[in-house]
C-alpha cells in the first residue's frame, strides 16, 4: 500500500505535503470527505465494515467507502504514514430519544489536540481543536467542548449547541472496535442494516441517496428526486465514485 495511490484516490495527486502540519491535515480531511462515501453499500453485501488497514485501505483506493469503522481507520493509516500522530477514540452517538450510544459505537481520531473525522456523514469538513473555538465550513459551525467525564463534538442550531457524540481522550485499539462493528454490520437493530445509505460532502453542499430519494443540498438550498431501481448502480458510480 502507497500514500501516493491513496492520495490519487483523494484527488490530490496535485497536491505537496511536505511536513505533517495542521494545514496539510486540513486538506486531507476536506478532500477525504469530498471523494469517499460513507455508505452502507459493503454492509447490504454482507462484506460488513473493516478495520484492518490491509483490507479498508485497498478498499478505499479502489473506489470503495463504508462505515465509520472502514473511512476513519483508512484515514488513521494514511496519516500515520505521513508521520502524523494518531489516536483512535470511541465516540458515544446521541441518540433520537436523548439518550448516548454504548462505547465503540463509532470510531473518530485525535491528531494533534483536534478532533478529526471523516466518518460521521454531515460533519465538521476540518479538524476541531479541544479547546473549544468553534470552526465554521458549509455544513455548519462546530466546537468541542470539555465537561467533568467527557468531550462533546457539537454543532450549532438557530438557538443552541446540539451534542452529535461524546468521547474520552482515552486511547483506544482497533480490536476494542470488533463487536460494535459486527453489531453495524449485521444487526437488525442498525441503522445501518436497513435502506441504502450513500453521502458525500460536496464543495458546495452534500449529496445524499437514501433508499430510492436522493438529497441534493448546494448553498443552502436543497431538493429531492426519486431514483428508480435501474439507475441505482450508475448514480453510486457517478455520483458516489463507488466501483
Amino acid at each position: 500500500m502507497e500514500t501516493k495511490t491513496y492520495f490519487h484516490r483523494l484527488d490530490a495527486s496535485g497536491e505537496t505535503f511536505e511536513s505533517p502540519d495542521i494545514d496539510a491535515l486540513s486538506r486531507l480531511q476536506r478532500l477525504h470527505i469530498q471523494t469517499v462515501p460513507f455508505t452502507n453499500f459493503y454492509v447490504r453485501r454482507f462484506n460488513g465494515a473493516s478495520l484492518d488497514p490491509a483490507e479498508v485501505v485497498p478498499r478505499i483506493i479502489a473506489s470503495g467507502g463504508g462505515l465509520c469503522y472502514d473511512l476513519n481507520s483508512g484515514f488513521a493509516w494514511l496519516l500515520t504514514e505521513l508521520g502524523y500522530d494518531v489516536t483512535l477514540i470511541s465516540g458515544r452517538v446521541k441518540r433520537d430519544d436523548g439518550s448516548f450510544g454504548p462505547e465503540y459505537d463509532h470510531l473518530a481520531l485525535l491528531v494533534d489536540d483536534h478532533l478529526v473525522d471523516v466518518g460521521f456523514g454531515d460533519f465538521a469538513r476540518q479538524p476541531l481543536p479541544l479547546n473549544g473555538d468553534p470552526h465554521t465550513d458549509v455544513s455548519g459551525t462546530y466546537r468541542v467542548v470539555t465537561r467533568d467525564d467527557h468531550h462533546a463534538a457539537q454543532k450549532q442550531t438557530d438557538d443552541c449547541w446540539k451534542d452529535e457524540y461524546r468521547f474520552t481522550l482515552s486511547a483506544r485499539t482497533l480490536d476494542e472496535f470488533v463487536e460494535m462493528a459486527d453489531y453495524h454490520s449485521t444487526s437488525p437493530d442498525s441503522p445501518f442494516t436497513g435502506p441504502l445509505l450513500a453521502t458525500r460532502a460536496t464543495e458546495n453542499g452534500r449529496v445524499t441517496l437514501s433508499g430510492s430519494t436522493l438529497t441534493t443540498k448546494k448553498h443552502g438550498e436543497q431538493t429531492k428526486q426519486h431514483v428508480p431501481p435501474e439507475r441505482v448502480d450508475d448514480l453510486l458510480r457517478g455520483e458516489f465514485g463507488l466501483s
